[in-house]
């Protein structure tokens, strides 16, 4: 039965509105994304009605235009000599037919290990245009490449070469639109489209604006990417919302005219998702080491912020330098957008590594540090929740069913199972006020092992039902959490890189049906988190171990910085709240801090009982606690306790507008932040101020003054400090924190 406390609000207690609404409808659909399939020759997608877009890039080589050598080129790279070019491999029969090509200048057409004929060739010399027919008949399985050689090339008197080809897909005429209809009707059912790949971010070399990709350019493959004028173009046609992956060496001037590229160009009813280049914590890419070099230069510059607090760790410093680079990303697109559109239009999605949340999480935290809230500058926090057979993948005999068993075994390992990592993710985002997103998921068959079985698994209709209860799972945060397929186009399943790819030809496949059958599903109610209607289990921490429940409580060690929750409050039940905790003691001075939704509630004494049974705190006010997930938090500023649980009881309704004092907190700005030697208080209202109070981060009441609009802090050691404000009643008006540097 819910336990009863006579209510007794504690002096600390923090008199500030929740950001939370108090109810959180539940969208109609659920927000269902799609990773695009990186563009190369090879790729299945064919997305450009002109094939050429995606050629591998020209060779002087004629007879074998696989090995690379530069041709003499113009200021568009344009060969100015005979070349051979890669324009397609790895088709299959349903891309026979018989292609169009037009050029200008002349030219013998030729081709090389492949399997076309070349008919109907018209030279127009008013245009100085060539056209042909490049006609695939028989598919046998080994001509399904088109690899051309251009000699005789002649542009003009004098001047070798050819220039502004275009080979158009089987029945497309030379004026058609930019994309293939096949493939603009297989992504119209997603909302969103992430362009990691096809701008090539891994890796990608770009840091000046200049150097881009341009839709002139003669191919639109390599390790520059895709035009970004494509990317809002196909966003535009299919009505879709844009996901962009910004290159991790951009300079401000890069980002800026991308931001306002994008602005004047993108349909204004569509918003656009904003992230720093892709996965900069993962080894494997050029990007993690190139920005902990630069990490480690930026850091000891003289007054360096990612040294602010000399942790002199250089794994620190690049965590910390990934939230600073996202941070003036946001900073540099609200400079182009204007701040309203600041997580309205422009959603800045901060990504994070899954399984490497001690490391990863650091970036958010130097941002609340240094630079205030992160959701002043974050839409989103995005994880990669993949689901394997590495169980059964070390050998190279597994089965199809073993694969099927050993990935419904890993979606109940990621949900289910104890060791949760999304419920990680989800306490720490819903604690920022951020989203929780997934940039990336879906099922991870890498591997040179099991092949075939793969393959067969990925066909078989129990994916379907895995992929399906999977996606379910993930919902259960919340129908607004987007998720974003990898990959959404067609592949090939036949190789060791993975069965990525939706389908292998956008064949109805297993893991097509699950897509269409989720999108079909009626949302349900967020059902994730400990429910705060009935005792919240101390010993379940976000992420809690196998073996939680062996002991009778948690023990607060401090070495831990903080325990942390992901709550829910049910629909219909937002509300003011009190929080009690139920401890064990036998120590006096024992005490904690509580913070929820990263508003910090102050220090709560624990009660000494000499350990004999439970005892429970002075109860903390929660106002306007809404519905849905949050985070919460405990961090230990002593050792000798441990908790049983925390008890919530609603006191009151939910009333979203402010109340005097929390007006007051609202009209107030703290700054400079970091500081020196002065903070000064801004007040923005009419509101009556008596007292200030500086603590440190264990509680220690470090400076106590009446109420100024300057307080000198020179003496101060580096670090992180609180600060609160108190109105003429001594009601906690105002509670927030500063960098002392």
């Amino acid at each position: 039965m819910k336990k009863i406390f006579l209510l007794i609000f504690v002096a600390f207690g923090v008199w500030q509105v929740s950001k939370s609404q108090c109810t959180q409808p539940t969208p109609a659909q659920v927000s269902l994304g799609a990773n695009i399939n990186g563009l190369a020759d090879w790729n299945a997608d064919r997305p450009f009605n002109d094939v050429f877009k995606m050629n591998r890039g020209m060779s002087k080589n004629t007879n074998a235009p696989w090995n690379d050598i530069a041709p003499l080129k113009d200021a568009n790279g344009w060969p100015l000599e005979d070349f051979g070019v890669i324009v397609m491999a790895d088709m299959d029969s349903s891309m026979f037919g018989t292609y169009k090509i037009k050029f200008n200048g002349q030219a013998n057409i030729t081709p090389v290990a492949s399997g076309f004929t070349v008919t109907n060739k018209i030279y127009n010399s008013v245009t100085n245009a060539t056209t042909a027919n490049l006609v695939f008949g028989n598919y046998n399985g080994n001509n399904g490449q088109m690899i051309i050689a251009f000699t005789n090339t002649l542009f003009g008197p004098g001047v070798g070469g050819i220039k502004n080809i275009r080979i158009m897909q089987p029945g497309v005429a030379f004026n058609a639109p930019t994309f293939s209809q096949r493939f603009l009707n297989h992504m119209s059912r997603f909302s969103v489209l992430r362009f990691m790949d096809w701008h090539s971010t891994n890796g990608n070399i770009d840091s000046l604006w200049v150097n881009r990709t341009k839709k002139t350019s003669t191919t639109q493959t390599g390790s520059r990417g895709v035009a970004w004028e494509y990317c809002v173009e196909l966003a535009n046609t299919l009505n879709k919302d844009l996901w962009i992956n910004i290159p991790h060496k951009a300079n401000n001037y890069y980002i800026r005219s991308l931001s306002n590229l994008i602005k004047n160009s993108l349909n204004p009813n569509l918003n656009v998702y904003v992230e720093y280049s892709n996965e900069v914590w993962n080894w494997s890419f050029e990007q993690s080491g190139w920005n902990l070099n630069q990490s480690i230069i930026d850091a000891n510059k003289p007054g360096s912020p990612l040294n602010y607090d000399n942790v002199n760790d250089q794994y620190t410093w690049c965590q910390r330098r990934i939230g600073l680079q996202a941070k003036t990303i946001s900073d540099i697109f609200k400079s182009t957008w204007g701040a309203a559109a600041i997580n309205n239009r422009v959603r800045v999605v901060y990504g994070v590594q899954y399984g490497w949340y001690d490391f990863t999480r650091k970036g958010i935290e130097f941002i609340d540090d240094y630079y205030g809230s992160p959701s002043n500058y974050f839409y989103a926090i995005a994880i990669a929740p993949y689901f394997n057979t590495a169980g059964i993948d070390t050998s190279n005999n597994a089965t199809k069913q073993q694969v099927l068993t050993a990935m419904l075994n890993d979606v109940t390992n990621t949900f289910d199972a104890y060791e949760n990592s999304v419920d990680v993710w989800a306490a720490f985002s819903h604690f920022y006020n951020i989203k929780l997103f997934c940039y990336e998921g879906g099922p991870d068959t890498f591997g040179p092992n099991n092949i075939q079985a793969k393959k067969e698994a990925s066909r078989d209709n129990q994916m379907k039902i895995i992929c399906e209860d999977y996606l379910t799972k993930w919902y259960t945060y919340g129908a607004d959490g987007l998720f974003n397929w990898f990959t959404a186009g067609a592949g090939n399943w036949n190789t060791p890189y993975g069965t990525w790819s939706l389908t292998e030809n956008y064949e109805n496949s297993a893991k097509l049906q699950a897509i269409n059958n989720i999108l079909a599903t009626t949302p349900v109610a967020i059902s994730a988190g400990q429910n705060i209607s009935v005792d919240v289990d101390a010993r379940k921490v976000a992420g809690y171990q196998s073996n939680f429940n062996n002991n009778p409580d948690l023990n607060a060690s401090t070495w831990m910085p903080y325990h942390q929750y992901l709550i829910r409050v049910p629909n219909g039940q937002a509300g003011d709240y009190s929080l009690q905790a139920n401890t064990r003691c036998n120590a006096a001075n024992q005490q904690m801090r509580l913070l929820i939704d990263n508003i910090d509630y102050g220090i709560i004494n624990i009660p000494n009982n000499n350990g004999t049974g439970y005892a429970t705190t002075v109860a903390v006010n929660i106002p306007n606690l809404g519905e849905g997930l949050h985070g919460m938090r405990f961090m230990p500023v002593t050792s000798g306790y441990y908790v049983r649980d925390f008890v919530f009881t609603n006191v009151g309704p939910c009333n979203a507008k402010l109340s005097k004092s929390e007006t007051a907190a609202e009209e107030i700005s703290i700054y400079p932040n970091p500081a020196f030697d002065i903070i000064n208080v801004k007040n923005n209202g009419n509101n009556v101020f008596s007292k200030i109070v500086i603590t440190d981060n264990v509680g220690n009441e470090i400076i106590i003054t009446p109420y100024e609009t300057s307080i000198n802090i020179k003496r101060l050691d580096k670090g992180i400090y609180f600060i609160k404000i108190l109105d003429t009643n001594n009601v906690i008006v105002y509670n927030g924190k500063f960098v002392k540097n």
